[in-house]
């Protein structure tokens, strides 16, 4: 929808760290060509058999293996990338992600849009939300995760740690309320969360990029500065 107000209807899109990629697929029931470049070969293959088990006939969607600060493999510029779900603090560092956002300007079109999903910067306080709980049931199999932003522990250059735990566990056969032993992940990393001002230096480094919009929200009219703001999502233009 910003794409579209911004220009025209995007017809090449690329998702870094596109996971499962859901999301991918559901651009190209709309006729637009995606691409995920994804670190993960695991999550490639799994993206791959969640695609054969769409009703119909899958529309294609390309993966590349790529990590958040290496260059994709792509044959030709992009309208719209897009990195979800807070995955750019991965990278841990201010100059981490100024490689990322170079590399980012290399493969957008001009008036292509970067769209960068990241953590509220107030959720490093204590009045933010910097610890989720919840669960997903399906059928038998119950999954339980935890994540958790360790303010605690934020560093003077805003580096946190991060820990997310999972558990998934089912119900024995015959026996209704019956759990057999569970299955644990945990997994730890550090994150660099920066703040509004430090997003828009590491942006103007970048020749050719302008950031044109700070969301607050998924809905576009909910600005990064309104009180009901719980996201920072960077919209970012190749000029």
């Amino acid at each position: 929808d910003l794409h579209r107000r911004r220009h025209s209807f995007p017809t090449r899109r690329s998702s870094d760290l596109s996971g499962p990629a859901r999301h991918l697929w559901a651009f190209a029931d709309l006729g637009i060509t995606a691409l995920g470049a994804e670190s993960s070969p695991a999550m490639i293959a799994y993206a791959q058999r969640i695609a054969g088990t769409r009703p119909g006939a899958a529309p294609a969607v390309r993966f590349v293996q790529a990590g958040l600060d290496e260059r994709p493999a792509i044959d030709a510029p992009v309208d719209l990338s897009f990195v979800p779900l807070s995955a750019i603090h991965l990278l841990g560092s201010p100059e981490a992600i100024e490689r990322h956002l170079r590399l980012a300007a290399e493969q957008l079109a001009p008036g292509g849009l970067h769209i960068i999903e990241a953590t509220h910067p107030a959720d490093l306080t204590p009045a933010g939300v910097h610890h989720t709980e919840w669960t997903e049931v399906r059928g038998a199999d119950v999954i339980d995760a935890r994540f958790r932003i360790h303010i605690d522990k934020t560093t003077a250059e805003r580096v946190v740690p991060v820990t997310l735990e999972v558990v998934c566990s089912a119900s024995k056969k015959g026996a209704p309320g019956a759990l057999r032993s569970a299955a644990r992940l945990r997994q730890e990393d550090r994150w660099y969360v920066p703040e509004l001002d430090a997003w828009r230096a590491l942006i103007a480094r970048v020749p050719g990029l302008a950031l044109v919009a700070t969301l607050g929200d998924f809905n576009v009219d909910v600005p990064f500065e309104h009180s009901a703001a719980w996201r920072l999502i960077l919209v970012i233009e190749r000029v």
